[in-house]
């Protein structure tokens, strides 16, 4: 084989497997726009627009270096006894992917690659920027199967387990996705300063703070220069009420890398959490002059104003979002969520609308619009909308929370019970969704069931605890 033609595989290579995938969940209002998840609490009064916006993380620098990455390839090509022919068309078709890839065209991307995977069908790095194309155009299931087939051709290759991880939270298989980041972080690559941080993110969304914090400051140890990490955080910090300490991190991480958007919405975030407003609406605009076409520092300031009141400031920056996001489910939904704030129902239901239309097999897509008709208190098509993220899925956690609480909101509270049960036998160690199910005990004058699930909830949380216990007494 040509010196030339393994050099080009090779940067392809550097590129798909060392950092393509490494994109992080983010619970909070400082995360660019991306997948909505099951994150975030499910009490409708504690919805933000920042959790039906996810957003990426920044790409950490390439954890391999390009001769690591070519003599990777050299090593993938010998046992799979490719020819220097079929590996000259190969290189071909990943080159010209490439270029479409950075054009955003995904549908040349998955031509070129289908092309590539049938001369190379045992190439793991080509089933995985497939993956890549196929995630670009919604087709999220397959997605999903190519980086499957990477992982199995290739177990122990941690930034596919990354991948894979990301792919799994997309579709709702939060457990699933703990998994590949674990196997990561205890049995790959403990050193993992991206996968520590992932795992602390995605335990965050569980509301399991704690659990989080120790993964989040392992790898800003390993990475202390990376100002994203001290972003993520905030969140369990600010989760557990420690305000100070989550202002400080973020503070830390701006010093980073002042001009990072996301960064900037982060420190506006933790403004708002202690109650700073006009400091996070200073941050936020200036995210926004930085970033003009930045959707979440766009919808982020445009949710701040609605809750101030300020409607035709809120509209100036979401009506903008929609502008330059069209096609992006996210932004719909976040779109839809300022509406139902501001009352304007046609609106919000017709983001929702739009929503599910570009994304209609992803179960996120229903939470997220139950969110919005629960805002607007249309709370039958609010059950119809989890009735369907359930019949895709029926394993994800989230929806059944939802599901529980909307019946719990109707005073339907055997329904309630049923689904909130479900719930907490798919995620025991969520402490959000066990609190939701002692409070649909109580309204059911079933207090020993309640008692049971406080014992549980103070090893989890004892802030949820708290809040049980003085909801106990009360009820006493």
């Amino acid at each position: 084989m040509s010196k030339k033609v393994l050099g080009i595989v090779a940067v392809v290579v550097v590129v798909v497997l060392a950092g393509v995938w490494m994109v992080s969940t983010r619970p909070e209002s400082s995360s660019p726009i991306g997948e909505t998840t099951e994150a975030g609490p499910t009490t409708v009064e504690e919805i933000e627009v920042a959790e039906v916006v996810e957003n990426q993380a920044p790409e950490p620098e390439p954890e391999v270096t390009d001769e690591e990455a070519e003599e990777t390839l050299t090593d993938v090509l010998a046992k799979r006894e490719l020819s220097a022919d079929d590996m000259g068309i190969i290189s071909g078709h990943i080159g010209r992917a490439m270029k479409f890839m950075r054009n955003g065209n995904f549908e040349k991307v998955a031509a070129e690659m289908e092309k590539a995977i049938e001369l190379g069908p045992r190439v793991a790095p080509l089933h995985t920027m497939l993956a890549k194309a196929y995630t670009g155009l919604g087709r999220h299931e397959e997605a999903l199967g190519e980086l499957e087939k990477a992982r199995d051709l290739d177990p122990i290759h941690v930034d596919t387990r990354l991948g894979l991880a990301e792919a799994y939270k997309r579709i709702g298989r939060t457990e699933d996705a703990l998994v590949e980041y674990e196997v990561v972080t205890t049995k790959l690559d403990p050193e993992h300063a991206y996968a520590r941080s992932s795992l602390g993110q995605l335990y965050t969304q569980q509301g399991r703070y704690e659990e989080a914090i120790p993964h989040m400051e392992k790898a800003i140890e390993l990475r202390p220069k990376t100002g994203w990490f001290y972003t993520a955080l905030s969140w369990p910090l600010s989760r557990l009420g420690r305000h100070e300490e989550a202002l400080e991190a973020s503070k830390k991480a701006l010093a980073l890398d002042p001009n990072n958007i996301d960064i900037r919405c982060g420190l506006a975030s933790s403004y708002l959490a202690l109650g700073k407003t006009d400091e996070a609406i200073a941050e936020f605009k200036t995210a926004v002059k930085i970033g003009p076409n930045n959707l979440n520092a766009r919808l982020s300031l445009g949710d701040v104003y609605a809750k101030e009141g300020r409607e035709a400031e809120a509209l100036e920056h979401v009506d903008a979002a929609v502008r330059i996001g069209p096609k992006i489910p996210e932004v719909r939904l976040a779109a839809a969520q300022v509406y139902s704030h501001l009352g304007r129902e046609e609106k919000a239901v017709a983001e929702v609308d739009a929503a599910i239309k570009l994304d209609p097999q992803n179960p996120n897509t229903y939470i997220s619009a139950w969110r919005v008709y629960s805002v607007l208190d249309k709370n039958e098509e609010a059950i119809t909308l989890l009735e369907k993220a359930i019949e895709i899925n029926p394993d994800m956690e989230a929806s059944h929370t939802a599901l529980g609480t909307t019946y719990s909101k109707l005073g339907k509270h055997e329904e309630a019970i049923a689904e909130l049960q479900t719930a907490v036998g798919l995620a025991p160690e969520r402490p959000n969704t066990r609190f939701e199910l002692a409070k649909a005990y109580l309204a059911a004058d079933d207090r020993a069931s309640a008692v049971r699930e406080y014992e549980a909830l103070k090893a989890l949380d004892k802030k949820l605890a708290g809040q049980l216990g003085n909801l106990l007494e009360d009820g006493s």
